[in-house]
């Protein structure tokens, strides 16, 4: 039997690093953040607790990847054509792509809203570097605020903000929430 090559290896580690990625958010998102431990996602993962910290070197950076992971899907929708200037038609883009992923991933949308109400992870720096990923959205939210004629874009952004969490934890947490229905009532108040 040959070596595996480099690639080879990087391949295993990637697919790993993944698959423990995946086990952990689907325990955060059933059993929270701080109730879930490494043993836990090591056992769920079927690995050795010393093998998952060769991948993670902490369950804060696992969890780190995990929301990184998420947010990268959510900030790509943003601006799909990378110009920097939001239009209509992006914000409508990203209205549906966002709800369509919460559809899609209901496990990495249960815990990023488990992290809002939890005031130790909330407060942390996981938050605070997630912010800065997202300050370009806001940035380009208020200019497309501003053009729009809004005499105070921040709350504009602020009530659509906590609107779409609003939809989220609905949503989640109700089979029966209309989501088709609400996605054109936010597109038609706030684009």
């Amino acid at each position: 039997m040959t070596p595996r090559t480099i690639l080879q290896n990087e391949q295993i580690r990637r697919l790993k690093k993944e698959h423990i990625k995946s086990v952990a958010l689907e325990l955060f998102a059933e059993h929270g953040y701080h109730a879930t431990s490494i043993s836990n996602i090591a056992k769920n993962a079927s690995i050795s607790k010393g093998l998952l910290y060769n991948y993670f070197e902490s369950k804060e950076r696992l969890l780190k990847s995990i929301i990184s992971d998420g947010f990268d899907k959510i900030i790509v929708s943003f601006d799909p054509n990378k110009d920097g200037i939001l239009t209509q038609e992006e914000l409508i883009f990203f209205i549906n792509s966002i709800i369509d992923m919460m559809q899609k991933d209901k496990s990495f949308w249960r815990l990023y809203m488990s992290l809002l109400i939890q005031p130790a992870v909330h407060d942390s720096k996981i938050v605070e570097e997630f912010r800065d990923k997202a300050s370009f959205v806001f940035k380009m939210l208020t200019e497309y605020y501003v053009r729009k004629g809004s005499k105070d874009p921040e709350s504009d952004i602020t009530v659509l903000h906590m609107v779409m969490d609003g939809i989220f934890f609905n949503y989640l947490y109700d089979d029966e929430f209309p989501i088709e229905k609400i996605k054109k009532i936010i597109i038609e108040r706030f684009v």
